[in-house]
């Protein structure tokens, strides 16, 4: 499994997950694996208010917080810590 189970936000561990679309279907995103990244309900939440994933799921994907600093990245491979 590219995610492995396990929240994509950078820095997290947990284990129970949603999944995310990257390009939200409702705007016309599709509901494929390149636009699905798993978040837990926390990520999940935040991202839906105002936190913003970019990129691609089956390799980096990059965080922002909602002044629009970048707060770090993950890959499919590995996540890395919070910046």
């Amino acid at each position: 499994m590219r995610d492995r189970g396990t929240c994509r936000f950078p820095g997290c561990t947990n284990h129970i997950t949603d999944i995310h679309h990257l390009h939200h279907w409702t705007n016309g995103g599709p509901t494929n694996v390149e636009n699905g990244i798993l978040l837990c309900p926390h990520h999940h939440t935040l991202t839906h208010e105002g936190y913003q994933a970019t990129g691609n799921a089956n390799r980096e994907v990059t965080f922002h917080r909602p002044d629009g600093t970048t707060l770090g990245a993950t890959s499919s491979r590995r996540h890395q810590p919070s910046i």
